[in-house]
């Protein structure tokens, strides 16, 4: 993928297999995806689960040879690259001709996406094209002015910034801020004569960086918003099954039975495993059940004062909560609640075992204390580093 842009069908494919995995680990998830494959793959602070888009991480691979070309590596394929297809044009103006090698032509196509991303950092001036880099945050010349103004001053189109800022004294030109008076926001740069220009990207917040494959990554997928809950799942010390059923419980894509009732019949006799009271749903079996309330009054005195009563009540005061190093363990309490009432739920299902409520507490507060070996700092226990640790 670093070499290659690979085939869209590809993709699709090798993209298809991870889906199958996730949801069904066999060789078809059909009817039991529950979250979109591009919600999967935003990241954890973004309400996903951190994979990588296959496309969009392919796109960002090879943007790295945008960047060698841009900034002449020495390298025998980049040398070779000028020489033969850049010996009197430049990379962003480069035609696709028919005798171009197929890698050649689909880094061409990437250049509309990664162009506006591109900026120089100003030195002596001598390796950056005036006309076509860009080294003003307003973008390229090329992009706001009219070439008739910059010909007027005797530049070319191979002109280097070291000619035009040494021409202009640092000043920009009376008739190019009459054409586009938004040139008075821009500072004029001056050259560095014992400094070479560097190449930076520029991400989404307009802020300059070392270029590198993740933030170019960071910068395709455009700006997310940030679910506040996502701390709560995802943590250092987390116990992974657990805080997969909090992130699907959260989305409320758990196979409660008001969502699998329009599969059944009519009149499917539904009602919860844990009350026996009405049809069980997201709400219902983790809030209004009188069985998960008693788990709940007990999960209260562990974690501090909390208000159970809704999803939205509950996440909203634990995401807004200043959480210390100290409190690993409560946050490992609220999520075990979680997975634990949803596996009661279902092993009274399909199973057809139960635990009262006293048994199902004991055995909660057991598993955590031993998972964080019955101190309130968990230190050694890592969190997921791999999707399949996710699963």
């Amino acid at each position: 993928m670093s070499v290659f842009l690979i085939p869209s069908s590809v993709i699709h494919t090798i993209e298809q297999l991870f889906r199958n995995f996730l949801w069904a680990n066999s060789d078809s998830a059909k009817g039991k995806v529950r979250v979109a494959w591009e919600d999967v793959c935003k990241p954890k602070v973004a309400g996903g689960l951190g994979l990588k888009r296959m496309a969009v991480w392919n796109r960002a691979l090879m943007t790295s040879h945008v960047w060698d070309v841009l900034r002449r590596k020495k390298s025998l394929w980049v040398s070779w690259i000028h020489h033969h297809r850049l010996s009197n044009v430049h990379f962003w103006n480069a035609p696709l001709i028919s005798n171009s090698s197929w890698i050649w032509r689909k880094l061409l196509e990437l250049r509309e996406q990664v162009r506006p991303f591109f900026i120089f950092s100003v030195g002596d001036g001598l390796e950056i094209n005036a006309w076509e880099d860009k080294w003003l945050m307003k973008g390229s010349i090329s992009s706001w002015l009219p070439f008739r103004y910059f010909g007027a001053l005797g530049f070319t189109k191979h002109s280097t910034v070291s000619d035009v800022l040494l021409s202009l004294n640092s000043v920009w030109p009376q008739a190019w801020i009459t054409r586009v008076p938004s040139l008075l926001d821009e500072v004029c740069p001056t050259l560095r004569p014992n400094e070479r220009d560097s190449l930076l990207w520029v991400d989404l917040q307009h802020n300059q960086r070392r270029f590198s494959v993740s933030e170019v990554w960071k910068s395709f997928l455009g700006n997310l918003q940030i679910m506040p809950w996502h701390d709560l799942c995802w943590f250092k010390g987390n116990i992974p099954k657990h805080s997969f059923c909090l992130w699907l419980a959260i989305q409320d894509r758990l196979p409660t039975q008001d969502r699998m009732r329009r599969w059944l019949p009519d009149d499917s006799n539904l009602l919860c495993s844990l009350c026996n009271q009405q049809m069980d749903s997201r709400d219902h079996l983790f809030f209004q059940c009188n069985y998960s309330n008693m788990v709940w009054n007990a999960v209260r005195s562990w974690i501090g004062s909390v208000q159970i009563g809704s999803w939205s009540l509950i996440l909203h005061e634990l995401s807004n909560r200043q959480w210390h190093p100290g409190d690993m363990k409560k946050k490992l309490f609220f999520v075990a609640a979680v997975y634990y009432i949803w596996q009661e739920r279902n092993h009274r299902l399909f199973r057809g075992k139960k635990r009262d409520e006293e048994h199902l507490i004991r055995d909660l507060k057991t598993y955590i204390q031993t998972r964080s070996g019955g101190r309130d700092e968990v230190t050694n226990v890592a969190g997921p580093s791999t999707w399949q640790q996710i699963v």
